[in-house]
Parts: structure tokens; C-alpha cells; sequence
């Protein structure tokens, strides 16, 4: 039995796509049968299985795909070919697209955008203003905030922290409980607070 339903009524336009509302059939996760849920432009973009779901106005579109114990919530919207499966969260404004990936326990919330095939995973957390693009990675604990920007293959991990609009970008990497601040830009590596090389 399927889990939900289009609600062929509901049918919309965002941004020149024929959209849809969702609406539960079956009692799952923490959904009710009836449940009107979020937006979709086919039964593709969200699974059948698991208790992955879309809430309030959140859109799944184009050719993005959600799994497992996936969840959309606000006004968040995925599109272009992203993924999120596991238990991997997106809320607020958040922004994913291209063929950005989120997986694990990662969370997006605030207006943080991941694209240009970005990917996200175990605890990483991206929030605020943050965004990661061209082909940038974070897992383990790492937590973007405030401004931050990953890009060029960028990567944190383990329990490094970005904030106070600082740059991350040209290959480089952050780790242990690396913090970069106030502004800086990272171009090489740095894996302890405040043993960063940077250039202003």
C-alpha cells in the first residue's frame, strides 16, 4: 500500500514547474493518515518507503529524491538531481540543489544553500547564511554558521567550527576542533583553534 498520495486538485506552478500537494494514506513515523503535507512534482521525488516525508510548504522537485527517514520542513526546497536519505533534516529556507547530497544525521536549517555538488553527512550541521558549493564536503561534527562559505573542494570534518563569515576555499581542509573566524579566509589547513594559516 502506498504511504501517500497527489493531491491532483492541489496541482500548482513554482518556477515554471507543475507542482503538487502530498497527503498521507497510511499512519507512519509521525504523520497520520490524511496528513496534508508539502509539495512534489511526482511520486519520483519522494519514496514510498521508510518514514521520509515533507512538511508545511517544503518542495521536492525536478529530479531530487528523498529516502529513508528523510524530512523537508518550512520553506525549504530541494531540485536538480539532490538526495537525502538516512535521517538527514532540512528546515527553514534552506536550499539544496544540483546534485548536492545529504545523508546520515546531517541538518540544514536558516538559509543555508549547498549546491554545485556539495555533500553533507554523519552530524555535519550548516545553518544561518551558510553556503557550500563546488564540490565541497562536511561530516563528522562540523558546523557552519553565521556567513560562512565553503567552495573549491573545500572540506571539514571532526568537530571544527566555521562562523563570523570566514572562507574556506582552493582544496583546503579543516579538522580536529579547528575554528575559523572573524572574517578570515582559509587557503591551507588547519586541524587545532587558532593555529590557522589564512590570508585577509
Amino acid at each position: 500500500m502506498k504511504k501517500y498520495e497527489l493531491i491532483r486538485e492541489s496541482k500548482t506552478y513554482f518556477a515554471e514547474r507543475e507542482i503538487f500537494r502530498i497527503r498521507a494514506l497510511k499512519d507512519f513515523g509521525n504523520v497520520k493518515t490524511g496528513d496534508i503535507g508539502g509539495w512534489v512534482c511526482s511520486y519520483d521525488n519522494l519514496s514510498q518507503e521508510g518514514n521520509c516525508w515533507i512538511y508545511d510548504d517544503a518542495k521536492c522537485l525536478d529530479d531530487a529524491r528523498m529516502y529513508d527517514n528523510a524530512v523537508m520542513c518550512g520553506n525549504a526546497i530541494m531540485c536538480d538531481s539532490s538526495v537525502m536519505c538516512d535521517n538527514a533534516r532540512m528546515c527553514g529556507n534552506a536550499r539544496m540543489c544540483d546534485s548536492s547530497v545529504m545523508r546520515d544525521n546531517a541538518r540544514m536549517c536558516g538559509n543555508a544553500r549547498m549546491y554545485d555538488n556539495a555533500v553533507m553527512f554523519d552530524n555535519a550541521r550548516m545553518c544561518d547564511d551558510t553556503r557550500m558549493f563546488d564540490n565541497s564536503t562536511m561530516y563528522g561534527n562540523a558546523v557552519m554558521y553565521d556567513s560562512s562559505v565553503m567552495r573549491d573542494n573545500a572540506v571539514m570534518y571532526d568537530s571544527s567550527v566555521m562562523r563570523d563569515n570566514a572562507r574556506m576555499c582552493d582544496d583546503t581542509r579543516m579538522f580536529g576542533n579547528a575554528i575559523l573566524d572573524e572574517n578570515k579566509i582559509l587557503y591551507g589547513s588547519i586541524n587545532k583553534s587558532y593555529k590557522k594559516i589564512f590570508r585577509k
